[in-house]
Parts: C-alpha cells; structure tokens; sequence
C-alpha cells in the first residue's frame, strides 16, 4: 500500500480518538504546521517528501526508504499510548502494547469510560452475594450494597431482634430489657436479682433458699444446691455413686423401676428405691420370661375346648394355643377329641351320615358313637334323614359331602335307593323310631350283621349294645 493511502487512514483514527476523548494524542497528526506529518512541506502534498504522491519513488513504494520506520509508512511509529482504553461512541477503543494500532470494539449495551457496559434485560432486578443489580430503562447495569443483605432481587429489611416498647426478660444478663420503637435494640429497665425467665415480663422471685438441696429432677443420682442467686438450683461437684433421696446420697435396696416376680405377682421398684411394690396381680402365679416377669396366662400341659378346637398351655406366658381340631363327627369335651356326633339340626345330617357310614365300613359289631342332641329342637326319624338324603342325591350334590368315595358308597348302601328301579335296600334301623332331642350320649350308633338282618346299622340306647 502507498504512503499516500496509509496516512489518510492513521490520522483519521486518531482525529476519532481524540474527538472522543476531547484532547489531543499528540503531535503526529499534522494538524498544523508543527507536527511531524508535513514537516515544511507536507501541507499541499505536491512534492515528495511526505509520500503524498508517487512521483518520486521516495514514498515507500519501493524498498530502499520505508525500511527504518522513520516516516510510519511501515506501521511503526507510535501513534497511542499502549494499553490506553477509551470509547468512540458505543465501541471500546484499546491501543495496543507497542502504541502503533487502535483496536475498535463495538458494545452491545455501550461504552463508558473506555470499557463496554454490560447489558441486561431493561427494568429488572437480581442479587449478588449482598449486592443489589438493577437493570435501568436503558438495559444498563446498576450495582448498589445491601446493609443487611440481598434476597430474590432486593435488599432486605433489617431484622428486628424484638417487639417494639415491649418490656422483656434476658436470662443471661438478668435484666429487664425494653426494646426501642424500631425494634432493632434493646436497653436495659430493671436489674433481677434472682434472675428472670425468658420471655417474662417481671423478675423471678427467689426459687430457694441458701443452703437449700434437693435431688436433680433429670438425674436421680445427682445433688444439687440452691444457687447464689436463689433464682435454680445447680449441681454438687460429683454425683451420688447410688442414688439420691430427700437432698442427700444414699444406697437404695433395689434400683428404681426394677421388675421382679413376687407372691401377689408381677413387683416393681418405686421411685425412690426403697422397696418393691405390686404392679400387677396374677391369679395364676408370676413367671420369668426373656423380656421379663409377667402373669402366667395358664398352668403348663393344661387343655381346654373352644368349640372343636382343643387348646394346650405349652408357654404358661403366651397362654393356650391351638393344638388340635375335632372333626365334625367328633366334639371337644374336656380339653379332647372324643367320639361323639352332635346333631342340632338339618345341617348336621351329613355329620350323622358319615358316623354311619365309618361304623358301615369297619364292620365292628357294636356301639360306634354316642350321639348328642342337647341342642336338637325336634326328633329325627329315618324319613327325616331320607327325605334329606335323596333330596342331595337327586340335585347330584351328595357325593361331595363326604370325606372319601367309600364314605359316600357306604351311606348309599345304609339308606338303599332314592328310586322305585333300585334294588338296594335300605340298612338302617332306630330302635325307639328317633333320634330324640335333648339327650347328651345316652343313644348310640351301632353295627350289627344278623342272620336274617343281614349288616346294618342301628341306632339304640348306649346300654343296650
């Protein structure tokens, strides 16, 4: 590039850069006839010496003149000083390290005392640390400090440490405290000789007298002393290496809430640790378990019924359990299983049926079973049970109320066919011609296989078998 073209442009950048900064760079300009840039005769540029024009050859266009930098046709004469920052409207100028260039920087929010305003969306708010930033109509940033703290973009108020004029109690200082109408202090009223509780509006009267002792109330091995203030109580240098009573260290007979079993029952040991007192009465005697003494529920091996279930006292702590269920030809008498048919109703048919039908099958001439029929509103006849029975055959429901086919096939053979087409005969037979209600045991099921009779089943008084 030409001399020529060169100077235009340098001096147009710092005729800017001095405009902006309203004084002058220096004296590289050639403002006037002074400075550097027309020497004594670089005004009109008609010769060669300022390499306005190329007529000469002097002007840099070749390399034999524009080599020493002397005539800043080679970009190295100083024209700023290096690192110096300013604006030029809404751009940062910076002048680099060896003073030969400036660097224009446009600035998206503008430029203020040579370095670009940091942008922001205009009219809002935001915290840093404890500093309010505002973001102005403009979208320039405001930075201010919060005395008391910054918080979802604005500074917060000063916490008030109490209520305005309200007169209250410092324990630690022992003072009344009115606190000031702003209630951001307080100041001292009264002095409390025996101390005040916080929150209390007066002084605490004295708690105790000197000399006074008592047993902590959260530590039962401890002494404590009335204080110097009379307004509490504080502790003996060294705790009880047993228990306190009445102010004053003693050996107690046994540790306070400490159970054990004794002659009335379950004993425990009162506060004080003086003697065992009773806790719990037990009709039943007291027992030693892992967790510790309790009342026993039962005596051990004892049975008992609950309906058909048998009951056992195998843990005399847990009390008695389910050993055992009767089955419905059978009932729970005296803590056991025995060999009794209870018939109250309709729906104890089947269980008729099926001590039938087991005495069918073991052939065992005799009695079977007792029957009781304490709960039993009427008689039972054979046409009662045959009515019942082939009512059940006829809906196909009767097999599945027995245990077993050859249950089921036994009852068929004692109560014969439900239809004129069978052959089958019916093999049973009632001595008094029912069942009679309100009776506990005294007929039985029995077995019998006669001459002419052939095997069938009777039902007949319990003696007469």
């Amino acid at each position: 590039m030409k001399f020529s073209t060169i100077l235009p442009l340098v001096t147009a950048a710092v005729l800017s850069a001095c405009a902006e900064k309203d004084q002058p760079l220096g004296s590289t300009t050639g403002s006037d006839s002074a400075d550097a840039t027309d020497a004594t005769d670089g005004t009109d540029g008609t010769d060669t010496t300022d390499g306005t024009d190329a007529t000469d050859g002097t002007d840099g266009t070749d390399a034999t003149d524009g080599t020493d930098g002397t005539d800043g046709t080679d970009g190295t004469a100083q024209i700023c000083t290096p690192g110096e920052k300013f604006c030029n409207g809404a751009s940062r100028v910076e002048c680099n390290a060896t003073g030969t260039q400036l660097t224009p920087t446009p600035c998206a929010g503008g430029c203020k005392d040579g370095a670009c305003v940091e942008s922001c969306t205009p009219n809002t708010t935001a915290c840093e640390g404890a500093v309010l930033v505002t973001c102005d109509a403009a979208g320039k940033v405001l930075k201010s400090p919060c005395e008391n703290g910054c918080d979802v973009g604005a500074c917060k108020e000063p916490v008030k440490v109490c209520t305005p004029d309200q007169t209250v109690c410092d324990p630690e200082l022992s003072k009344l405290m009115v606190c000031a109408a702003d209630g951001l202090s307080a100041v001292a009223k009264e002095d409390c000789p025996h101390g005040c509780v916080e929150g209390a509006t007066t002084c605490q009267e004295a708690q105790c007298k000197p000399g006074d002792t008592r047993c902590s109330t959260e530590n039962p091995k401890l002494v404590e002393v009335c204080n110097s203030k009379q307004s509490g109580w504080e502790p003996v240098e060294a705790p009880c290496s047993n228990s306190c009573a009445d102010g004053k260290c003693f050996v107690p007979s046994c540790e306070a809430g400490e159970l054990h079993c004794g002659p009335l029952g379950v004993e425990v040991c009162n506060a004080g640790g003086t003697a065992f007192e009773v806790k719990e009465f037990c009709k039943s005697g007291c027992t030693t378990t892992e967790t510790g003494p309790v009342c026993k529920l039962c005596k051990k091996g004892l049975t008992e019924c609950d309906g058909q279930d048998v009951l056992v006292c195998a843990d005399e702590a847990v009390g008695f359990t389910v050993s055992s269920t009767c089955s419905d030809i059978q009932t729970c008498s005296g803590g056991a299983c025995v060999d009794v048919v209870v018939v109250k109703g309709q729906a104890d048919y089947i269980a008729l049926m099926k001590a039938m039908a087991n005495c069918f099958i073991s052939k065992k001439v005799g009695s079977c079973r007792p029957i009781s029929t304490v709960g039993l509103a009427a008689p039972v006849t054979i046409d009662d049970l045959e009515t019942w029975y082939c009512a059940l055959y006829e809906a196909e429901t009767l097999a599945g109320q027995f245990d077993s086919e050859a249950q089921y096939l036994a009852s068929a053979d004692i109560m014969g066919g439900c239809s004129l087409l069978d052959t089958n005969f019916q093999d049973l037979e009632f001595e008094q011609d029912e069942i009679t209600p309100g009776k506990s045991g005294e007929q039985c099921i029995g077995f019998a296989n006669t001459t002419f009779g052939g095997e069938h089943i009777v039902v007949n008084l319990c003696s007469a078998f």
